[in-house]
């Protein structure tokens, strides 16, 4: 979504003689995500799927139907899911300080925002706003993150974990496809323009 209308606009402003600058950027991947999550202990699918088996019962769509009538989610579900996001950033954490990170496009953006002082931004680009779904603002954006291995890791683990909170989780009731799985999660590292007052100001980190 986000990643792919970057892809779009440098692509169409390709042209060095342009005078729109698209930010440089980063997309990972929700497979990608899952299988670093996976080798930390956490298999993001197999647990998201047991709390809605726990907590909504046999009928998640019966479950969403009595939510958008009450404007109300099920405490289990609620508890079970702030559980998760919590594990999610515990697992981010752990890997920020262990540097054991197999993605090495992520590791060479960070040096370049380092070495080039940019700030960076963690946010979604997952689908947010659809026909079937309302979901602005609904994920966590995370700004001014220092462009170090350890902050943009933690940062990055906020970002996924709130898809997984309350108020993404109230958004999306409306679509049972969207709230029963874990898809979409994905990941965007993208400088953004520079200002005249704050030149140095660089670099969005997005999920």
């Amino acid at each position: 979504y986000k990643t792919s209308n970057l892809m779009l606009l440098q692509e169409l402003f390709s042209d060095p003689r342009s005078n729109v600058k698209v930010p440089q950027f980063l997309g990972i991947k929700s497979s990608d995500i899952q299988k670093i999550l996976k080798k930390e202990g956490l298999n993001l699918e197999a647990e998201w799927s047991e709390i809605l088996s726990k907590t909504t019962g046999t009928s998640l769509s019966m479950t969403l139907g009595t939510a958008l009538s009450e404007k109300t989610l099920p405490v289990e579900f609620l508890n079970a899911s702030r559980a998760l996001a919590h594990k999610i950033q515990e697992r981010f954490d752990i890997l920020s300080h262990r540097r054991d990170f197999e993605i090495p496009e992520l590791e060479n953006f960070i040096k370049q925002a380092s070495q080039e002082q940019w700030r960076l931004v963690v946010r979604s680009t997952g689908k947010e706003d659809t026909d079937k779904l309302a979901n602005a603002g609904g994920n966590r954006s995370e700004l001014n993150v220092s462009p170090n291995f350890e902050s943009v890791l933690h940062n990055i683990g906020s970002v996924i974990a709130s898809y997984f909170e309350e108020k993404s989780l109230s958004q999306r009731t409306g679509c049972s496809s969207d709230l029963g799985n874990t898809e979409g999660k994905t990941i965007i590292l993208e400088e953004p323009p520079r200002t005249p007052k704050n030149e140095r100001t660089e670099g969005i980190v997005a999920m």
